[in-house]
């Protein structure tokens, strides 16, 4: 195994690409996350992690950071990963 002890920490690690479940919001709401409440608008993704955990992202955010996975069609509700 390679030592990565003197790498920064920020380059010992990657974001996940496990898929996640997405909902597109229909109206504006508020949820609690694991970050507390924060906002979102109609048009908004909802995500859920892996492990149950919720957030939102933009549309714009979420259009350039996620892919959808078939049978899901870009901008439905479905599964996506980044």
């Amino acid at each position: 195994m390679m030592d990565q002890s003197n790498r920064p920490v920020t380059d010992r690690y990657a974001k996940r690409r496990d898929p996640v479940e997405v909902e597109i919001a229909q109206a504006p709401g508020v949820p609690a996350t694991l970050e507390g409440e924060v906002g979102y608008n109609a048009g908004d993704a909802l995500i859920t992690g892996v492990k149950g955990e919720r957030w939102p992202a933009s549309r714009e955010r979420f259009e350039r950071t996620y892919e959808a996975l078939p049978p899901t069609r870009p901008g439905e509700s479905g599964r996506y990963r980044r």
